[in-house]
């Protein structure tokens, strides 16, 4: 064995030998904490049955004390009891003796001012009775005026009604002059309708105005029957209409032309009936015959209006492309123009040439509002 070992192995015996030693002193150690645990415990077994014995000592003070201190809060409240009804019987004493004192004031004030009272009392009695002199002077001073005033409204009055009596008469002679003013009106009115064409029994407007229910036939022919007055009105609907869905200002619009055109033709309808109103507030006196006439007349030609836009609405106004729509409104136009002009030929026997003078007026008409409205728009771009 080398040197190096044999070194190695004394230290680990060494350090062998300490931790023998270390291990013997830890078991003696341990047995002498076992020792001491044994004491703690009886030590703590004692312990509890002193503390178990002393809660049960203190329940019993504490029953006790409770028990006592109930007594004592009984008493104490009930002395508290008297001491506040001594107190609030002291107060109402107080007030009491405030209160006598403030009565005897109060009497003493009252005794014055009754003193004071009868004083005035006495005073206002004198200046009533002065005052009741007084207003027996001026009854008697008004009773003489109202005597003067009396006269003088009877005076007046017989004035007034000898005026009334010139006015009255007057009035008389202003109505019978309206009175013949008005039948000569009418014989006008006669000799005038007596003048136009009458329609021939049986002919197709007259049996289109048969066909019409009565309470519309005054509204839509108020003359007996279908005249030059619903044709004219009838024609420039047609016209109008017909001259807005094909001029070419419009052609470039890709939207149905349709609603465009009822507004249109609600405002034409608009203005007719405004126009109605007007003309009647114009002939007749509202104050005599007020609203009714213009209530009676208000829808006067309007149907026309709307019977000749709808026409060429119909036909065109839901074609988009601009040349079927031009020919679809155009022909169809120029066919109700013909037909128009027909049954009015045929209902009133009236020479060829004014039929026909109808539909080419219609047709220049149509063109000439369906090419100005172009013509300012080319210039417009133009410019």
């Amino acid at each position: 064995m080398t040197p190096t070992v044999e070194l190695a192995d004394y230290i680990l015996s060494e350090e062998l030998s300490k931790k023998a030693k270390e291990n013997v002193n830890l078991s003696c150690q341990l047995t002498a904490q076992g020792l001491k645990e044994k004491e703690l415990k009886k030590h703590c077994d004692d312990l509890k049955k002193e503390k178990e014995d002393m809660l049960q000592i203190l329940k019993s003070n504490e029953k006790i004390i409770k028990e006592n201190k109930e007594e004592l809060s009984k008493v104490a409240y009930q002395e508290r009891a008297m001491l506040s009804t001594l107190s609030n019987k002291e107060k109402a004493i107080n007030e009491l003796n405030e209160a006598l004192k403030k009565h005897e004031v109060e009497k003493a004030n009252l005794l014055e001012q009754a003193a004071a009272a009868q004083d005035l009392k006495d005073k206002s009695i004198k200046e009533l009775n002065k005052h009741c002199d007084d207003l027996k002077k001026e009854k008697e001073d008004m009773f003489e005026k109202l005597e003067s005033k009396e006269k003088m409204i009877k005076k007046n009055k017989e004035e007034y009604l000898s005026k009334l009596h010139e006015v009255l008469e007057n009035h008389k002679q202003e109505n019978t002059y309206l009175i013949e003013e008005l039948a000569a009106k009418d014989k006008i009115l006669k000799e005038g309708e007596e003048m136009l064409p009458k329609i021939i029994q049986g002919s197709p407007l007259q049996w289109v105005h048969d066909s019409i229910p009565k309470c519309m036939q005054t509204c839509l022919a108020p003359k007996g029957s279908i005249t030059g007055d619903e044709l004219g009105t009838f024609m420039g609907s047609l016209v109008t209409t017909t001259a807005y869905n094909v001029t070419y200002s419009n052609s470039d619009l890709k939207a149905f032309l349709f609603w465009n055109s009822l507004a249109n033709l609600i405002g034409s309808m608009f203005g007719q009936i405004c126009n109605n109103i007007v003309t009647q507030m114009s002939q007749t006196d509202m104050k005599k015959e007020g609203a009714k006439k213009i209530f009676k007349i208000i829808g006067k030609s309007v149907f026309w209006i709307l019977l000749g836009g709808l026409i060429p609405m119909l036909a065109g106004g839901f074609i988009k492309k601009y040349w079927k729509r031009l020919v679809v409104t155009a022909a169809t136009a120029l066919v109700v123009k013909c037909g128009s002009a027909t049954l009015w030929k045929l209902s009133y026997q009236i020479p060829t040439w004014q039929p026909v003078l109808i539909v080419i007026l219609g047709i220049i008409g149509i063109g000439i509002a369906a090419g100005i409205p172009h013509l300012v728009k080319v210039a417009s771009e133009k410019k």
